[in-house]
């Protein structure tokens, strides 16, 4: 591939995120937590593409997160002590929206994501989703829906991942 094809996808993808990202206005002055879970102390670039994309939400939307970072897997039922933290803080009213680089970061499994979605809409929380680039209300249901499937795919992905 050329350096020119290259450059003009990138601008292509890169309109498309533009077009496609939430309206300034749904985040501008909200209280944001930002949750970076990263799944092994061996993989250095998880926690800074993580931190990259918090970084980069914060110019774009011009808001400063409260970043809850977990090194932990959370296999073989380990409790992960700083989501139940930032879930703590999403029911004393401190939290808008929480920001995640992609579904399996709040949830390994399809019940344990819908568990911590369930509890942060009973909070009214939305939630962004940085691989989608989509910020979704748990109250509307088709964004329920989509949250639904994304965490049938992230469990796909997953079990996949851990047998090759």
């Amino acid at each position: 591939m050329s350096k020119d094809t290259l450059e003009t996808l990138r601008a292509e993808v890169e309109a498309y995120r533009t077009a496609s990202a939430p309206d300034f206005s749904m985040i501008s002055g909200k209280r944001i937590a930002a949750y970076v879970r990263v799944s092994s102390k061996a993989i250095g670039n998880d926690e800074a593409r993580q931190v990259y994309g918090v970084e980069q939400f914060s110019k774009i939307y011009k808001v400063e997160p409260l970043t809850y970072t977990e090194w932990s897997s959370a296999k073989g039922g380990r409790t992960r002590e700083v989501c139940q933290n930032m879930l703590k803080d999403a029911k004393a009213n401190k939290v808008d929206i929480l920001w995640e680089e992609q579904p399996s970061r709040v949830g390994r499994t399809i019940l344990e994501g819908l568990l911590s979605i369930r509890e942060l809409h009973e909070c009214g929380v939305k939630v962004f989703i940085e691989k989608f680039n989509k910020l979704y209300d748990p109250s509307n249901s088709m964004d329920k829906q989509l949250l639904y499937n994304q965490f049938i795919v992230a469990e796909i992905e997953n079990d996949w991942n851990s047998q090759n």
